[in-house]
């Protein structure tokens, strides 16, 4: 499935968006491990649907009565707070009647009275919103710490997310991770998909793959759509774990079809990379629909499959346009997409290396791997920026401990050079590591440290063999030095 080799394929492996979290000097690279993935054995619910516990929103609904206003109405009269909390959802759902939230937030108060906790959640959250006009933040917090104290674990987690608000000035972030366990220990699965989450970027907690692996298997063996989306994406892009886009697969089939856009996209990038004509069309049209899907958040893949020419014919013109809103919503891996073609020019795009190097800028900070990659390069190459190739080495170290073939190639070099001090047993294994994954100047360093010595033992075979690997992937010197030496060999 990816048997094609290059730089670009490997730009769908993203930095999962705005959720990374930069460790720049952190250089290490444990050893990698894989992981067991258990997919739920229950069908995803189709997507919108009102589920027990709605992610998206935090409300709460409880769902035993059905769906029905009228019937909802009738046993809310009748005494039965969950159909008035289930009422109340219902009408806040309404976005067409501006009387909605006041409407809404009679039933949640009638529910909550009656000790529906999730209905002081949902009222809660309703007087903090500012879709509503926030009509009362500060009873709306009271409204969630009563519901959390009733041990209700979706108000826990509601309320944890104010508390790693950064922006939120009311409680701290260490007590945000307490209540996120908390919700967590009782049960409620999204909560621990969070934790793992977390763990994964390094938000809040140390950064640890294995740990947020653990959680996030856990929430979605419970049918978890989201984090069954996280994990799959966890399988693609993962630093300390095996990647494994055979387990992924079944993982983001499971998310996508419970309506996670990024998990359609991802899915679709490996259709869109199969030899199958109708794997190849179906991931087309997967990612088409998570850029067209209202949030419009998931764009970068489908205007890869255009720079690319994922099973289609190449358009940089419409890729350029496609980076562009990705970036425009906020989707960092858009951003990264294109800086590189204000590098480059690529597709119409005004050369502009200021301009990109602000934006792989604001794309690392954010966790961006190949944006930490472009940071690197221009850094090294001084473009946009004053060349200062030493401070190259940690966005450079980032980006390859998340296997991007293209920094860990840029590392060996800089390794080689002295510019950040030397590391010839390093520069070896990462110029191998560049060289299997397709990269011609790899394949030359390393064909060249075998022929000299350089960090490894002389091996005249194994140099001209790595020279001919990089001559077939392009490398012209490589091709020169091949063609002089072949008369040499015959005698010639």
């Amino acid at each position: 499935m990816f048997a094609r080799a290059g730089i670009r394929r490997q730009w769908f492996l993203r930095g999962w968006g705005a959720w990374g979290s930069l460790c720049l000097l952190a250089c290490a690279r444990p050893t990698t491990v894989a992981i067991e993935t258990i997919r739920p054995d229950a069908e995803p619910p189709p997507a919108p649907v009102l589920r027990a516990r709605d992610v998206a929103e935090g409300r709460g609904v409880y769902g035993q009565h059905g769906y029905d206003a009228r019937l909802l109405a009738a046993r809310c009269q009748g005494g039965d707070p969950s159909a008035c909390n289930d009422l109340g959802y219902l009408i806040e759902s309404d976005t067409r009647s501006p009387h909605a939230a006041a409407l809404a937030a009679r039933y949640y108060q009638e529910a909550c009275t009656r000790s529906a906790w999730a209905a002081c959640n949902n009222l809660g959250l309703l007087l903090r919103s500012t879709r509503h006009g926030a009509p009362d933040p500060p009873r709306g917090l009271k409204l969630l710490q009563l519901a959390c104290n009733a041990d209700e674990p979706l108000a826990c987690r509601n309320l944890a997310w104010l508390f790693l608000n950064r922006n939120s000035s009311v409680l701290s972030r260490s007590e945000g991770m307490r209540l996120l366990t908390e919700s967590c220990e009782r049960g409620f699965a999204t909560a621990c998909g969070d934790l793992g989450s977390l763990s994964v970027r390094g938000l809040g907690v140390p950064r640890d793959e294995r740990y947020g692996a653990m959680r996030l298997q856990a929430a979605c063996s419970q049918g978890s759509v989201e984090s069954c989306a996280d994990l799959g994406l966890l399988l693609l892009t993962a630093a300390t774990l095996d990647r494994d886009p055979e387990r992924a697969a079944p993982l983001l089939e499971y998310a996508c079809g419970g309506g996670s856009m990024p998990a359609c996209s991802a899915l679709g990038v490996l259709l869109a990379q199969s030899d199958d004509t109708a794997r190849i069309a179906r991931g087309h049209a997967l990612m088409r629909r998570a850029c067209e899907a209202p949030l419009g958040t998931t764009c970068n893949d489908w205007g890869l499959a255009h720079a690319e020419g994922w099973g289609m014919p190449k358009n940089p013109h419409y890729a350029a346009l496609l980076f562009r809103q990705a970036c425009s919503a906020h989707e960092i891996s858009g951003c990264a997409s294109y800086a590189e073609f204000m590098q480059t020019g690529e597709g119409g795009v005004p050369i502009d290396p200021s301009g990109a190097i602000q934006l792989f800028s604001k794309a690392c900070t954010q966790g961006s791997f190949r944006a930490c990659h472009g940071v690197g390069m221009a850094l090294l190459e001084g473009r946009g920026i004053d060349k200062q190739a030493a401070e190259a080495a940690p966005y450079l170290h980032y980006a390859c401990d998340y296997k991007f073939a293209p920094a860990c190639d840029a590392l060996a070099a800089l390794l080689e050079s002295g510019h950040a001090g030397t590391n010839l047993a390093e520069a070896v294994r990462l110029s191998e590591f560049s060289c299997q994954q397709g990269i011609a100047a790899g394949c030359l360093r390393l064909s060249n440290y075998y022929e000299h010595g350089v960090g490894v033992g002389r091996d005249a075979e194994r140099a001209g063999a790595l020279k001919e690997r990089a001559c077939r992937l392009g490398t012209a010197s490589a091709c020169a030095v091949l063609s002089v030496s072949a008369p040499e060999q015959n005698g010639l």
